[in-house]
Parts: C-alpha cells; sequence; structure tokens
C-alpha cells in the first residue's frame, strides 16, 4: 500500500520531471517511483556484491591463517571476560599527575 513522503528536489530537477512526465505522459509520482524502485535495486545489488567479495577474502585469509579461529576466540574471551584489559588502558585523575601533586603541596605548606 503507497504512503506519502515529503521529498525535497532542487527546482531544475522538478522541472525536468514535469518535462518527462508530460513527454511519457506518466504522472510524475509514477516516475519517482520507478527511478527510486530501480535506484534501491542498484545500490542493493552493488552492496551485496560488496559484501559477498569481503566476505571472501576474510575466507582466503582463513584458509592462509591456521591460528584464525583461535585469534577470533582470544578476542571474543578477552571481550566477554571480567578480568582487566591492558588494551583498555587506565583511567587518570588529575589528583595522580605530577603537576597537581606539586601544586597541592604548594597550596598546603
Amino acid at each position: 500500500m503507497p504512503v506519502p513522503i515529503t521529498l525535497r528536489v532542487d527546482q531544475k530537477l522538478k522541472d525536468h520531471l514535469a518535462k518527462l512526465s508530460g513527454l511519457r505522459r506518466m504522472p510524475m509520482n509514477k516516475l519517482i517511483n520507478q527511478a527510486l524502485t530501480q535506484f534501491v535495486h542498484q545500490e542493493t545489488t552493488s552492496l551485496q556484491e560488496e559484501l559477498e567479495a569481503s566476505l571472501a577474502v576474510l575466507k582466503e585469509y582463513q584458509k592462509s591463517d591456521p591460528i584464525f579461529d583461535q585469534a577470533i576466540e582470544s578476542v571474543v574471551n578477552a571481550e566477554t571476560s571480567t578480568l582487566d584489559d591492558p588494551a583498555q588502558g587506565t583511567v587518570e585523575f588529575p589528583e595522580d599527575y605530577e603537576t597537581t601533586k606539586r601544586l597541592r603541596g604548594l597550596l598546603s605548606a
């Protein structure tokens, strides 16, 4: 079931659509729907091809790397564990800085 949407286009594009609509003897709405349908189909196909190519590269890498599964498992374990993660770093508070310590020492003297 068609639903209404608001669409903002340049005046030039609207004028061209109006001319094309007259030449094709087809409502502008139908022209826009056809164009959007074609665009979505092309983009979906293109994206699918890109994803399949990326997947093929990953599968090739997986075949060439004997510890790929182990590496993935290690990453998953590290991200799901509650142990400290050294890759996450540590939080430094202002009072940990040497200048803060010295300033506090001067102020309390």
